[in-house]
């Protein structure tokens, strides 16, 4: 078995799927949720949310000293890849929202998604049968979308 993470760590839309995908077994058992540490991913989607409600994706293109590897004259080639890091995220967010929440406002589905996730970290319970039913849905959306990004 290997000792290497099979995710990229600078793939954000992996990472976005991955905190879906364990969202989504928390619904399927809540009491796992239960640990500090595995709130993690809900937490990260909560703030993905946050950032898509307020169309506050940005783009960082600095890096840091760590992320250099030696002296180049394109300092465009970083940049580029920067500014692209959010576009599926963002795409996959919009389809799955639109395709789950159809005719809510973009906050009404927010808010909707992000109190499900809140009581599942507080409680493990998303709320009502509905609610449980369209978080679990988006999830799936959201994850089928960042498959095919």
């Amino acid at each position: 078995m290997s000792i290497i993470s099979s995710i990229d760590a600078n793939d954000s839309a992996a990472l976005a799927r991955r905190f879906a995908l364990l969202a989504s077994s928390y619904l399927e058992d809540p009491s796992t949720v239960k640990r500090d540490d595995l709130q993690v991913p809900l937490e990260n989607l909560f703030r993905l949310l946050e950032m898509f409600r307020y169309e506050a994706f940005s783009d960082e293109p600095r890096a840091g000293v760590l992320a250099l590897e030696g002296i180049s004259l394109d300092t465009n080639a970083g940049m580029q890849q920067a500014a692209t890091w959010h576009k599926p995220i963002e795409l996959a967010l919009g389809e799955a929202v639109g395709e789950v929440f159809l005719g809510a406002s973009r906050d009404e589905a927010v808010d909707d998604l992000q109190d499900g996730l809140r009581g599942l970290a507080r409680d493990g319970v998303v709320g009502n049968q509905a609610r449980t039913e369209r978080v679990r849905e988006f999830l799936q959306k959201f994850q089928t979308r960042l498959a095919t990004a």
